[in-house]
């Protein structure tokens, strides 16, 4: 069995393919009890761990020791799982499997012929499947009908819906179970009428989880007078958040034929196949055709869909020898849900031909290795041009009774086939799980300021309810949304997506933001030295930043004779990008004059009325005027104030006799800073 061994980066919840530490399950009641009265658990660890089985409702419990990268094989006794006949309600049927590490865990009804297997959800996966909907190839052979399998896995009641076009047991098409947590509801379908039915599972009025698996006791997969050849059918099913758009449609190595089933799951889905107009599915419909299995094939459509693989019966064009191979169900996981870390182990019955099939989707062959050596597929590995886009797969026979480590450069799904005497098994053992109902996308993951902001955008099916948690004790409900922090620091951003009921999470997206200060202004302002000056302009550099003078001047310091626009570009350690300019303008300093009177009539004629300095070329002048007794009449500086009336103070309340009067000027060059000092007097006549 192929199992994953390594997480993935994924839009939501995280491709860790089949790893967790809480596994349930129930048998359905179909199972073939001819060669083995227990049903088999095969645990893969990723470390030496303790594993446990336990039925919570019993009490039953079985408790083993794992070694690290090794499978262990563990058994559920039949009164575990069996249910009576006819089952007359909820029965204490449900088994979890715990550890302390990661596991993956494979169940497997018997390693005889007319085995069937399916590889278990951990958890985490559950916790978004409230809606489920089961889509069978087939009825099955007369007496040997369609059933599934709920199991309620919460404290408390857990009411689940239960709509479906085939009359279900001694219930109706439409009606509701109520289960406590351990319990399971094996359902059968007997309505005979419909030969294709598809049943819908929901919970209603909690977000309580549930495992649903499918089964038929038993089918005849494909056509003609000579066809021969039934076995069961089980998988455990997906819930619908994890169902894509596209998909690559493995073909079963060694094998002639196998049927595909697509069931959509909204309105107006358009599907192609091979880039080809193939049908028009309304939600619940079902579109189901036989495929040659010498080629792979690509599904896509504008809306998400479920598809189901069902191998040939050994005697209906199956395996090349006839007496290989027989029905068994597989769901094909979609393209963007892929892992690049696996394991795979096969079973141990030696009569087995083991395969491990690989496809994905990527620019050129993925370089894949099983216990560090490369990938060696049968027949090379084949490419497919789909859409302007490329598609790759593989498989390659697997000896019995193996452990092998599997790893890739880029995400892969993978698929584990094996065929006997009149027996067939299969499962997708590498596909990761995306929550689709919800993602969000933002511009930027840094930005160099407070005053920068992030733009995030909700994306998915439903984002119609959500909430958006900033990490900084802001929070907002629209989409799309701006927002800036105030400090710098790293923002855990996350968005929860909420279903249309209002009650039930879908999703919690998290993703990482970070605010940054970017290096500050280091050139002093815009300059404006006399002729004949030097200006030099020294900066210190910092330890991981750069320093690019626009113009390409080479080194870091640099002496301005004239009149220059210097730019210099500074790149910080987080990248951040910090434009630093300034403008030097040399000027003549020779302009400057003060032009100063000596005598002034402040008597009010009009006429010379005001001791006025006229000033050119000066920053700053500042005046002090003293009578001959040295005691101080008026201080005051030019632009500010502009003359002297000749009153105390320059109020105009007291007048200043005839006389002389002494000035004092300390006057500032606009250019070159340098300081004046002169010394006159007034004659001051009315």
């Amino acid at each position: 069995m192929f199992l994953l061994s390594s997480t993935y980066s994924a839009k939501a919840q995280g491709l860790r393919g089949f790893y967790g530490t809480e596994f349930w399950l129930s048998f359905p009641n179909n199972i073939i009890k001819v060669y083995d009265s227990s049903l088999y658990i095969m645990v893969y660890s990723t470390s030496n761990d303790v594993v446990t089985i336990h039925n919570p409702r019993t009490g039953y419990k079985l408790i083993k020791n794992t070694q690290a990268n090794k499978y262990t094989k563990m058994t559920i006794p039949r009164a575990q799982w069996e249910y009576p006949t006819p089952v007359a309600g909820a029965q204490d049927a449900g088994v979890v499997i715990t550890s302390n590490n990661d596991i993956m865990v494979t169940a497997v009804n018997s390693e005889s012929t007319s085995g069937e297997m399916t590889q278990l959800l951990p958890v985490q996966y559950l916790e978004f499947g409230q809606n489920y909907t089961l889509a069978y190839p087939t009825f099955g052979v007369p007496g040997k009908e369609a059933q599934f399998v709920v199991v309620a896995l919460d404290e408390g009641n857990t009411t689940v819906r239960v709509k479906s076009t085939s009359y279900i047991q001694s219930f109706s098409y439409n009606f509701t179970v109520t289960m406590k947590k351990g319990q399971a509801m094996p359902l059968y379908i007997t309505d005979t009428s419909k030969p294709n039915p598809i049943v819908n599972v929901t919970v209603e009025g909690s977000c309580k989880r549930i495992a649903v698996f499918t089964s038929i006791k038993s089918v005849e997969n494909g056509n003609g007078s000579s066809c021969s050849g039934t076995d069961m059918l089980f998988e455990q099913a997906w819930p619908n958040v994890y169902f894509g758009k596209q998909y690559v449609v493995p073909s079963v190595p060694e094998n002639l034929s196998s049927s595909i089933q697509i069931t959509a799951l909204f309105n107006n889905s358009t599907v192609t196949w091979d880039g080809a107009p193939l049908t028009v599915l309304q939600a619940g419909q079902t579109y189901k055709f036989e495929i040659g299995n010498n080629q792979d094939h690509l599904i896509d459509c504008n809306n998400p869909v479920q598809v189901n693989q069902t191998t040939f019966s050994h005697g209906c064009s199956g395996h090349p020898n006839l007496v290989y191979g027989d029905p068994s169900l597989l769901n094909i996981a979609p393209v963007a849900n892929g892992v690049n870390k696996t394991a795979l182990v096969t079973l141990t019955d030696q009569l087995y031909r083991h395969y491990l099939k690989i496809t994905c989707k990527g620019n050129s062959v993925p370089n894949v290795t099983v216990n560090g050596v490369p990938l060696n597929p049968s027949g090379g590995w084949k490419g497919y041009s789909w859409g302007g886009q490329n598609y790759y797969t593989a498989w390659q026979l697997m000896p019995a009774n193996g452990s092998y480590q599997v790893e890739s450069d880029g995400p892969i799904q993978a698929y584990y086939y094996a065929m006997a005497f009149k027996s067939g098994l299969s499962t997708c053992i590498g596909g990761g799980f995306i929550n689709r109902n919800s993602d969000f996308l933002v511009d930027k993951t840094q930005v160099c300021d407070t005053f920068e902001s992030f733009n995030f955008t909700a994306v998915g099916d439903s984002v119609n309810n959500i909430l958006w948690n900033f990490g900084d004790g802001n929070t907002a409900n629209t989409n799309p949304v701006n927002h800036s922090y105030s400090k710098s620091g790293i923002y855990k951003v996350k968005l929860l997506s909420y279903r249309t009921n209002a009650f039930c999470q879908a999703d919690t997206i998290e993703k990482t933001v970070r605010v940054v200060k970017r290096h500050p202004e280091i050139l002093f302002g815009d300059s404006f030295p006399c002729v004949g000056t030097a200006v030099k302009i020294n900066i210190t550099a910092q330890s991981g930043n750069t320093y690019v003078w626009k113009d390409g001047f080479g080194t870091l310091d640099r002496t301005i004779l004239q009149n220059s626009k210097l730019h210099l570009i500074i790149t910080d350690s987080n990248g951040c990008v910090t434009n630093d300019s300034m403008e030097i303008k040399f000027k003549e300093c020779n302009f400057q004059h003060l032009k100063i009177a000596n005598i002034f009539t402040p008597n009010r004629d009009g006429l010379n009325d005001k001791w006025v300095i006229d000033h050119l070329g000066y920053k700053e002048v500042n005046v002090t005027i003293h009578n001959r007794w040295g005691q101080l009449i008026y201080s005051y500086s030019l632009p500010t104030d502009t003359d002297w009336n000749g009153t105390i103070g320059n109020k105009g309340f007291t007048l200043c006799p005839d006389g002389t009067y002494y000035y004092t000027i300390v006057a500032i060059n606009q250019y070159d800073k340098s300081v004046s000092n002169i010394n006159g007097i007034i004659q001051l006549i009315r």
